[in-house]
């Protein structure tokens, strides 16, 4: 189906902060056991973005591409709360692939915003996730869009629907790196620095972004 030129803007902009995101991403400390598999589980998250952007860039894959929006908010939870929430035994247990070695993803979401002091941050990212589960696991909300207005075998996601799962993927991108972008800085001066070169940075691109249709 063919792309309209606002879809094309914003996917345009998907990309813009793609790298942005990528630049601010720690990828070579490993330090630790904890560093490896929070940096993998963020590599993860950023790969799935981009991914929803190519599969909605292709205008025929929008299925595909709603279906991601869960997985990534999934591995951002994951590597935020690993990173700053759980314990050296929990981490091991991720590391080894124990089959409850994470949290509720409620639960994961409570401990970041609490120790890190945010107003419901990530737990706004879990009443989002919830929403997306049936266009992950094939519900009603994907078979519904399967079909047109004369009951013919068509994709039929709109607009508003596309330019909404481009912005929700890239702003749990940007909420990760709200934490991990000051991963591997010690002294918290230097931290808090990098954190305001981020918002910096990503501030006037969410400014750019026109409102979404009612």
């Amino acid at each position: 189906m063919p792309i309209s030129q606002i879809v094309q803007e914003e996917l345009h902009w998907g990309q813009e902060m793609l790298v942005l995101l990528w630049h601010f991403t720690p990828r070579k400390l490993l330090r630790t056991d904890r560093d490896q598999i929070v940096i993998g589980l963020a590599s993860l998250a950023l790969e799935h973005i981009s991914s929803v952007l190519l599969l909605l860039g292709t205008g025929n894959n929008n299925g595909s591409a709603l279906a991601l929006a869960r997985p990534t908010v999934e591995a951002v939870l994951r590597a935020v709360w690993l990173y700053v929430g759980a314990t050296d035994d929990e981490v091991l247990k991720a590391r080894t692939g124990h089959k409850k070695a994470y949290k509720a993803l409620s639960e994961m979401a409570l401990v970041i915003d609490r120790l890190q002091q945010i107003d419901d941050t990530f737990e706004h990212l879990i009443s989002e996730a919830d929403g997306l589960n049936g266009l992950t696991h094939g519900g009603l909300e994907q078979v519904g869009r399967r079909f047109d207005a004369a009951g013919d075998v068509v994709p039929s996601y709109d607009e508003g629907s596309v330019r909404a799962c481009i912005r929700a993927v890239v702003n749990t991108g940007t909420t990760m790196l709200l934490i991990l972008c000051r991963m591997g800085i010690t002294e918290e001066m230097a931290a808090q620095a990098r954190v305001d070169e981020y918002q910096a940075a990503f501030i006037p691109m969410l400014e750019r972004l026109r409102p979404l249709p009612d």
